[in-house]
């Protein structure tokens, strides 16, 4: 069997290099290709491609910058792999485990998803899934909601650290939703599982995560809200599609995780000019809370700080929360800026 792997970079010097060795480490025992495409970088990044283009087996594209699922969905296009991995430009794989999943996945008559997770309940290690049932519930846990059977986070939401059959993607159409810049990770996960027959889940790491101080995760965007608008959306298409009963108390659970997201990165930056936003999500949120199902959802799936938050929220006039909330935010804030530079 032959793996794929697609690479999307933009402006991915810094740490390139050692990710492209990593994934030519496993190139040593493995037959697979490598995809780069690269979202039209403005940095080295094209420059230190052209030193490890040549070669069949690595192949290197150019895009104008248009977004990670453009170059992605791109590199699944040009892929001829039995199956397919995503790798980002700035981590790091561990050959030896990607080459368990591929062993494992010819054991196994090829599932359509092989996953590898390190948060992985013990009684679910090295487990097939074929149930309808229980792919409801791996859904779920890409939903980063619990069930008896998984954890929020057994499967992670990521393209990362797993193994999709090409045939399975490319029947099923199954892309990443272009205009969603958060959350269309999840989305492309949503209907790999539910176009899925076999699902097989393995317990370990083989990804390799690095704290990317430009990265989308660490920055501010001002159309954040419209964004996560627009993911809300492909999340109730995914729901409304899906086999799930309590639709519609899984989308007031989003509704309420998104709230919170525009709250803690982006409301208490600019607090008069949100004034209004953060007064309407307040009471969106508090609404969703009426629900006795999701607020059990949310205190079953989300941790300690937002917990905190929620309480705070509903419980203070906004005047008030409005000031906690943004002196506790910028207390976050510098911690989590102070780890990030720590770590590089």
């Amino acid at each position: 069997m032959k793996l794929s792997i697609i690479v999307p970079t933009y402006n991915s010097e810094k740490y390139l290099r050692q990710t492209i060795a990593s994934i030519l480490a496993l190139k040593e025992i493995l037959d697979c290709e490598v995809i780069v495409v690269d979202d039209g970088s403005t940095d080295g990044t094209r420059q230190i491609l052209d030193q490890y283009s040549g070669p069949a087996y690595f192949r290197v594209f150019t895009n104008a910058h248009v977004g990670v699922s453009v170059a992605r969905n791109f590199g699944l296009a040009q892929a001829v792999g039995d199956y397919v991995t995503f790798v980002d430009s700035d981590d790091l794989i561990d050959p030896k485990v990607y080459q368990t999943l591929m062993t494992s996945a010819r054991h196994a008559n090829e599932p359509d998803i092989v996953a590898c997770s390190a948060s992985v309940n013990t009684e679910n290690v090295q487990r097939l899934i074929c149930s309808e049932q229980d792919k409801n519930k791996l859904l779920l846990s890409n939903l980063y909601i619990s069930s008896d059977e998984f954890t929020a986070e057994e499967y992670l939401s990521g393209p990362v650290s797993k193994l999709y059959k090409r045939t399975l993607l490319v029947e099923h159409k199954i892309l990443f939703p272009v205009g969603v810049d958060n959350g269309e990770d999840l989305i492309f996960n949503c209907y790999a599982i539910m176009h899925s027959h076999q699902i097989l889940i393995i317990h370990g790491s083989a990804y390799f995560y690095r704290h990317n101080l430009t990265s989308l995760m660490c920055q501010t965007d001002l159309a954040m809200q419209a964004k996560n608008d627009r993911f809300l959306d492909e999340i109730k298409q995914v729901l409304l599609q899906s086999r799930l009963l309590k639709r519609s108390d899984y989308l007031a659970y989003w509704s309420v995780r998104l709230a919170l997201t525009n709250i803690v990165r982006l409301y208490w930056r600019n607090p008069k000019r949100y004034l209004a936003d953060f007064q309407a999500t307040v009471v969106s949120l508090r609404v969703n809370l009426r629900h006795d199902t999701v607020g059990k959802l949310t205190r079953r799936n989300l941790n300690s700080r937002q917990l905190l938050m929620i309480n705070l929220l509903r419980r203070m006039p906004t005047s008030v929360s409005m000031k906690l909330v943004r002196i506790a935010c910028r207390i976050k804030h510098t911690q989590t800026r102070r780890q990030q530079l720590r770590s590089l």
